[in-house]
């Protein structure tokens, strides 16, 4: 029995010995196939020589020959190796097989279309193929952002982290992530990251530049860079995905920046929050956005215990438009933080005159909560009432929006 296996293994190593070499042989000086037609002649070609002209070295005929010479016919087409064991080779052309980079060209091209779902699927069948693949797995996390599955491109990107470290194009799926989420000031610092670890990535430096463009900040150099590295690419970038600042403050991606803002300073990461609010503000954002993104701003001056920033910009408030009822909302909340009752009362009432004026739908329950906490902290019982009222503004809300 060993015996005939050193055999066997012996002829399957000289099989593939003389394929490896003829393939060496045939394809040395042959150009690159220009298409797909190009490349199937090639095949054709290489299978035809290999089985009847070429000899092999250790027994000096053709594979054909040594068919013939076992089984007494020429060779069919194709062989069944299965049955008849020999060193023919079959010709078999798939016209629908793609190799893996054709597949992810195709992905990118739908990615670049909005066509994420189809894209997906594209690059699921690739990561079959090539499991962990980093560029494969960087153009995945593009089709799943814009698709709102952010965790799974979170969970991608700390996987690539853990097993290839931090690149260039790290940082710029962090960008893209946060960009979407509506995290300018993230985007800005990741895309910034990835210029500095490859300064002649194309992608990072038109990134970079887009990102600082809708934070108000000079662009120009970044643009120029990524202009030279490539002006094809770069003027189709800009005339048919640059995101401009006026498309940024009148599409979702503001509303997205809003949410991003509200979740951050739920979370108490004050200083992120921040630095968004003030992007923001630089934008032509519509007028009740930008007094929204006021009291935010001034929420955070208070939080962090800057009252005379907060009182300046209060005043700003006011000066804007003195019918506001969320100005004098902040104003009441920065005097309770003072511990100026008595003033933060006449404010919130202020408020609370301004809403009855206004003949608003529901006012904020916010407004009823804050007069509560302020008689609560003076010691009037009347602060139930105001705490009953905000709850049931805050229910009447619940039910609007269900």
């Amino acid at each position: 029995m060993n015996k005939e296996k050193t055999k066997d293994d012996g002829k399957m190593s000289a099989a593939i010995r003389e394929s490896k070499m003829a393939w060496d042989e045939f394809f040395k000086n042959k150009p690159k196939p220009k298409n797909k037609l190009d490349e199937k002649k090639q095949f054709e070609d290489y299978i035809n020589w290999y089985n009847n002209e070429r000899k092999q070295s250790d027994t000096g005929k053709t594979p054909a020959e040594m068919y013939n010479e076992v089984y007494g016919e020429e060779p069919p087409s194709p062989v069944n190796l299965s049955e008849k064991p020999s060193r023919v080779m079959s010709f078999e052309w798939d016209e629908n097989y793609k190799e893996p980079d054709e597949i992810l060209d195709e992905a990118k091209d739908l990615i670049m279309n909005g066509k994420y779902e189809v894209a997906l699927k594209l690059i699921n069948n690739v990561l079959e193929i090539v499991y962990d693949d980093p560029e494969v797995l960087y153009l995945k996390i593009g089709a799943l952002t814009p698709l709102g599955k952010i965790d799974e491109a979170e969970n991608i990107l700390k996987e690539i982290d853990k097993k290839y470290g931090k690149s260039s194009d790290w940082y710029l799926s962090k960008a893209a992530v946060s960009f979407f989420t509506g995290n300018i000031a993230r985007a800005l610092e990741y895309s910034k990251d990835a210029v500095q670890n490859d300064p002649k990535n194309w992608d990072a430096l038109i990134q970079y530049a887009e990102c600082l463009h809708i934070a108000g900040k000079d662009s120009s150099k970044y643009e120029d860079m990524a202009e030279r590295i490539d002006k094809k690419r770069f003027d189709k970038f800009k005339k048919k995905f640059w995101v401009s600042r006026k498309e940024f403050a009148e599409t979702m991606m503001l509303p997205n920046a809003l949410d991003n803002v509200m979740a951050l300073l739920e979370d108490e990461k004050f200083e992120e929050a921040q630095s968004n609010i003030e992007i923001l503000l630089r934008l032509d954002a519509p007028k009740d956005i930008r007094i929204m993104l006021s009291g935010l701003d001034i929420e955070y001056y208070i939080v962090k215990g800057d009252f005379a920033t907060a009182s300046n910009k209060v005043e700003a408030l006011i000066k804007i438009n003195k019918n506001n009822p969320h100005a004098y909302f902040y104003k009441a909340q920065l005097l309770m933080k003072q511990n100026k009752l008595n003033y933060a009362l006449n404010e919130i009432d202020i408020c609370l005159e301004k809403v009855e004026n206004l003949k608003m739908p529901i006012p904020h329950p916010d407004f009823y909560f804050l007069k509560s906490i302020i008689l609560k902290k003076m010691d009037n019982d009347e602060y139930t009432y105001y705490e009953e009222k905000a709850k049931q503004l805050m229910n009447g809300l619940s039910k609007l929006f269900r």
